[in-house]
């Protein structure tokens, strides 16, 4: 195969899974067929069935290049700042402005329409991606001293990982009616406040 038929074939598949992420997310993992996502990319079903061989083995392609991409943008974020709240105020905002609109969607997608071992190929992506990058910035904060020890408050760095996930499942409820050009400032007003609460917690003493 000559080296411009393999770019092609490279490109070819960055198409298809660039439209069947939009489908998938507009439109959910049922709803979505291949043939729709073949005519998008305008390709045949037999063409795109040359680079995946049936729509789950796509969506979980889809799933897991966003998790690299995420991970990837995290990775750098952790490079590029040493200070422990800095890191978690930067990691909180990309990943609030990066996540797909619908997350319940999507992991309903997950849980209900996908096999055992798709759902147990993307979790443990999921972990590697997100979970690992952002313990190791409360990894580095206790080893710094700059946090309480897990046993103080009974928790370790992957559960302060899971935490801040968590906090940041839902975007705020302002920026649902907010003008575009006020949007940034209200994810960063939640972004921070998240970290705050996060790290001092909500009491006076």
């Amino acid at each position: 195969m000559k080296l411009n038929e393999t770019d092609d074939l490279g490109e070819t598949r960055r198409t298809i899974i660039r439209t069947a992420h939009k489908l998938f997310m507009e439109s959910g993992y049922r709803a979505v067929s291949t043939r729709q996502i073949a005519d998008a990319c305008g390709l045949t079903q037999p063409a795109l069935y040359h680079h995946f061989k049936n729509k789950e083995a796509l969506y979980i392609e889809v799933i897991l290049n966003e998790i690299h991409k995420t991970k990837t943008g995290l990775e750098r974020i952790i490079k590029r700042h040493k200070d422990l709240k800095e890191r978690l105020v930067e990691v909180a905002y990309f990943i609030l402005i990066n996540k797909p609109e619908d997350m319940s969607q999507m992991f309903r997608d997950i849980q209900q329409e996908l096999s055992e071992d798709a759902r147990k190929l993307i979790s443990d992506s999921w972990f590697n991606g997100f979970i690992i990058p952002i313990s190791e910035i409360f990894a580095k904060g206790l080893e710094a001293g700059e946090l309480r020890h897990p046993g103080d408050y009974g928790t370790t760095p992957v559960n302060s990982a899971f935490l801040l996930l968590n906090l940041l499942s839902h975007s705020p409820f302002e920026a649902r009616y907010a003008a575009p050009q006020d949007q940034k400032r209200v994810y960063e007003k939640h972004v921070n406040m998240v970290v705050n609460v996060l790290l001092y917690g909500l009491s006076s003493g």
